[in-house]
């Protein structure tokens, strides 16, 4: 991990912070293209992930470039054992993660890529 801290290139964005920004549009559109238990999903996210990154990384925030497979898989390993989320629990805030474009492809906001460590395998 600390190799891609020093990466050229990499994306440097605060992923919290660019993940806030997201829940804030998420939320206003609540009433016209989700429900407000849609906006309560990525609100839990959000505050998870937060108390995963501050217990795992001791950090605030992380850049982009170092939220890969490692980090959204200990994240569901915490989810399930730290608050006793079910799979279907973890899946459902795993699916509004996959949602946020960023992740999909750090340097190009391209909706035809997506994040390989939400992808299913059995495709």
């Amino acid at each position: 991990m600390k190799e891609r801290l020093f990466r050229p290139g990499a994306d440097s964005r605060p992923f919290l912070t660019e993940l806030a920004k997201y829940y804030d549009k998420r939320q206003k559109e609540v009433g016209v293209r989700i429900t407000q238990l849609t906006a309560n999903k990525y609100h839990r996210l959000l505050r998870y992930l937060r108390e995963y990154t501050r217990v795992q990384y001791e950090k605030d925030d992380l850049p982009l470039s170092l939220v890969d497979y490692e980090y959204i898989d200990g994240f569901n390993t915490f989810l399930q054992t730290a608050h006793n989320c079910n799979n279907n629990g973890a899946v459902n805030l795993l699916c509004c993660l996959k949602n946020f474009n960023p992740l999909r492809h750090p340097q190009r906001m391209d909706r035809k890529e997506s994040v390989p460590a939400l992808q299913n395998e059995d495709r």
